[in-house]
């Protein structure tokens, strides 16, 4: 008797109940990676339709301001954003967490594979995303940097 019990607390719910032998945390880590890059492609649609007159990064730029000013980084929002701000409120969404999920929805599609697989958090894809961008820009002025050096040669 006692060594049944034993047993028993010694597996886990999904053990007992045949289920999947993942750990809650990773069960719950894996299914929030697949559904906040879910939601935002739903609130980016939705926020589309409200503002069809702006883009994608005026979206984001909005949404950045908003999630400043809810914990007091900025001091004053537009009539526009303040109704977004109300809005989003209403909705029960946290403006920088919004923020936050926009940004990592911004990563290239082989960083969000990884991060829908779990293998990178949101801190990392932003990471690799920040330090290709850095690359691109190196790599345009050292290519100018060239250009001009031949130019120069040219003229020399």
């Amino acid at each position: 008797m006692l060594a049944y019990k034993i047993e028993k607390r010694t597996r886990s719910p999904a053990e007992w109940f045949g289920g999947p032998t993942m750990s809650y945390a990773e069960q719950y880590q894996e299914t929030l990676c697949k559904k906040y890059l879910r939601q935002v492609i739903v609130l980016k649609s939705y926020l589309k339709s409200l503002y069809p007159d702006k883009t994608e990064e005026d979206i984001f730029r909005m949404v950045s301001r908003i999630g400043h000013y809810h914990y007091k980084k900025r001091p004053k929002l537009t009539e526009q954003e303040t109704q977004l701000y109300q809005h989003l409120l209403k909705m029960g969404v946290n403006p920088r967490t919004l923020e936050k999920w926009f940004r990592a929805s911004l990563v290239p599609e082989d960083v969000k594979n990884q991060l829908e697989q779990g293998l990178l958090t949101q801190k990392q894809a932003l990471t690799i995303t920040r330090n290709r961008q850095r690359r691109q820009h190196v790599n345009a002025g050292m290519q100018i940097i060239e250009e001009i050096r031949a130019a120069v040669k040219e003229v020399i």
